[in-house]
């Protein structure tokens, strides 16, 4: 009997190491997840700089990311988001908590190399918005630094996505060749737009060879709850800035072209757009 207890006393003994052991495999991965997302905390030194709407209120996806820009809340710029509450972006006109929820991911590990990103989301009346940037990291002395961004893009799903690209915007004023969109007034091809999935901006109610000349010049992407859209031929056109407003979108269009004078200023009109049932195509 006692040698049939020594090897079950041996087997008890390796249980209880493995179980002390796990919870500091545990800690060491997630301080190896930290020092590699450390360096993202100065992607957002300056806050949301490029937000036309600063956020009121942040949300943390979890422990980890909270750890790591817990600053954006402690120096009074940034609220934290009430528990359970939506967070809706920041220019979208809905009643409620306006902000982003933040989240920092490590995408892949190379040696002395690595990809980390960093998320924001936010809900609109229309679904939700996730932008992303990756970033290169580089290991230095023992240390991660930041390299550059690398890459990124936005992602918007559910009904914002769908009605998008399934309906056309119809402006309240034509986005032609003239600054003053005075010669197109009477003309109606000139004030709908249809932004297709691949990034590219049509007008589908131009004859098909304008048309597929205007698409190659034209696209669209969007930033958070932001749409971004050029329209142009090449020539001539608009770059214009969209946010959701009711039912359709409001924002401002700046004039194209170019021809360059010098103390000539492009003109920047404010625009308003409804969705609409996309038109057939013209011929």
């Amino acid at each position: 009997m006692c040698k049939s207890a020594i090897p079950l006393r041996l087997a008890n003994m390796e249980r209880h190491l493995l179980l002390l052991l796990l919870p500091m495999i545990g800690c060491q991965h997630r301080s190896s997840e930290a020092n590699l997302l450390r360096p993202l905390a100065s992607a957002y030194s300056n806050g949301f700089p490029d937000d036309s709407v600063q956020p009121q209120y942040l949300a943390f996806a979890d422990p980890l990311t909270e750890s790591i820009l817990k600053h954006l809340v402690r120096n009074g710029r940034y609220q934290i988001a009430p528990k359970g509450a939506p967070l809706f972006c920041p220019a979208d006109p809905a009643p409620g908590n306006h902000g982003y929820m933040l989240a920092l991911r490590v995408r892949q590990v190379m040696g002395d190399s690595a990809i980390v990103a960093a998320e924001q989301m936010c809900g609109t009346t229309y679904g939700m918005i996730s932008t992303s940037v990756n970033y290169l990291l580089r290991k230095k002395a023992g240390r991660w630094q930041m390299d550059r961004p690398i890459s990124g893009g936005t992602t918007i799903s559910g009904m914002m996505s769908a009605r998008i690209l399934s309906e056309c915007l119809r402006f309240e004023q034509p986005l032609g060749h003239s600054a003053s969109g005075a010669r197109e007034q009477g003309d109606s091809a000139w004030y709908v737009l249809q932004l297709d999935p691949s990034g590219t901006v049509t007008r589908p109610l131009f004859p098909r060879p304008e048309r597929e000349m205007g698409t190659r010049k034209s696209s669209w992407t969007a930033k958070a709850d932001t749409l971004l859209v050029r329209v142009s031929d090449g020539l001539v056109g608009w770059d214009v800035t969209l946010w959701p407003s009711g039912k359709g979108f409001s924002g401002s269009a700046t004039y194209l072209t170019d021809v360059r004078v010098e103390g000539w200023v492009p003109p920047r009109v404010e625009v308003h757009a409804a969705r609409i049932k996309c038109p057939t195509s013209a011929a």
